[in-house]
Order: C-alpha cells, then sequence, then structure tokens
C-alpha cells in the first residue's frame, strides 16, 4: 500500500516538473490556467502526504500493539504495581504521589473523575480517612490473579489486572474482587501513572442492588 502511495506522489512530481507554458500560447489565460494546475497538483501532493504519514503512523503503531512487552519493561510496570500497592497498604500519601504523573485522572468506581495529580493524591487520601474509621481486620491478603498489558504507542502501556482481597476478623473471612486497569507513561526512565480506574468484581444478583 505504502509502495502504491509513494509511485502515486512520484508521478504527481514528474507531472508537475514537466508542466510548460506553449510557446505560442501567450493569451493572458494561460499563465492563470498554469496557476490552477500547478495549485491542483501541489494540493493533491500535500495530500497523498498526509496519507503516507497517517497509513505509516497506523502501521507502526499496530506493530508496537502485536510486539509482546519486553523483560525491562515488564520489570518497570511490576516496579509501579509492587510500589503503589506498598504505599497505599501504608497509607503513604508521598509514596503514592511519586507514582503519578503530573495530569494523572482517577476513575472510581462511583463514575467520578479526578483530573490532575493534586486531585488523585487528595481523594486518595479522604479515601485513607475513610478506611482509619472502619474497624481493623485482623488479617488481610491481596492476591493477584491476573495481569495482562500491551502497548498503546511510544511510551506507553495499557495494563489491566484483577486482584482478590481476603479481610479476616476472627474466623470469618470476607472476599473482595477489583478489576483495575491503568495507562502506564514513561517519563525520565520510570513508568508512572497517567489514568487509574477500577471495578469491583460483582456477581449478576448483587449488580441490580
Amino acid at each position: 500500500m505504502l509502495h502504491s502511495l509513494f509511485q502515486c506522489l512520484q508521478n504527481t512530481q514528474i507531472y508537475v516538473a514537466h508542466l510548460r507554458i506553449p510557446a505560442h500560447d501567450c493569451r493572458p489565460a494561460a499563465p492563470l490556467s498554469l496557476y490552477y494546475q500547478f495549485t491542483t497538483n501541489q494540493t493533491m501532493k500535500n495530500i497523498l502526504l498526509t496519507l503516507i504519514a497517517c497509513c505509516a503512523f497506523a502501521f507502526f503503531s499496530q506493530t508496537l500493539q502485536a510486539q509482546s512487552i519486553s523483560d525491562a519493561d515488564q520489570k518497570g510496570i511490576m516496579a509501579n504495581y509492587n510500589g503503589f500497592s506498598a504505599a497505599f497498604g501504608k497509607m503513604d500519601m508521598s509514596g503514592i504521589e511519586a507514582l503519578l504523573t503530573e495530569s494523572a485522572d482517577q476513575i472510581t468506581p462511583d463514575g467520578s473523575i479526578t483530573r490532575g495529580r493534586s486531585g488523585v493524591v487528595a481523594n486518595m487520601k479522604g479515601y485513607m480517612e475513610f478506611l482509619k474509621g472502619l474497624p481493623k481486620p485482623d488479617k488481610v491478603e491481596v492476591k493477584l490473579i491476573g495481569m495482562q498489558s500491551r502497548y498503546l504507542g511510544p511510551g506507553l502501556i495499557l495494563t489491566t489486572y484483577t486482584e482478590e482481597k481476603s479481610i479476616s476478623f476472627g474466623t470469618q473471612t470476607k472476599v473482595e474482587k477489583t478489576t483495575t486497569a491503568v495507562i502506564l507513561k514513561k517519563m525520565n526512565d520510570k513508568w508512572l501513572l497517567d489514568l487509574i480506574a477500577l471495578t469491583p468484581v460483582v456477581s449478576g444478583p448483587e449488580m441490580g442492588k
């Protein structure tokens, strides 16, 4: 496809280069006719160049998305995940803030959207204050039961995963599942969170409640 577009562009350039006013044609309309022909071909050339650029970008993006995550980038993904989980467990806001881009967004289960790192940090801080007011469980275990990642473009990765949290009070244990989607952006050789969207996993009957 790209070869055909380049060939068409080459033909257009040749046509424009060989465009001449006949020597015997001295009518006033001839220069104007030449101008319109030249302008039309220049426009066509620009359109073809734009189309080629779009096709090349689409081809590059599809190729990138089809690539497997490199070992180095997978380590970066896990470093962010583990760092965020540890900071959240300790309610360490500065640790969470360090893992967010300045333009980070957060989508919470109620559908609310918080924009900007400072807003996301403030939102999480409020949620942690709420957690502090709840009875403290005897034991909490979080298990990562699935994670998939793919490239969205240069320096951008989409990662989705599900966590299973077991919360124990004495002999009673409650299990909760949450699915999260994040977009990671590479900045200064470090993968940072640019979007966080999480959804609790509920069964059919519970969805109507």
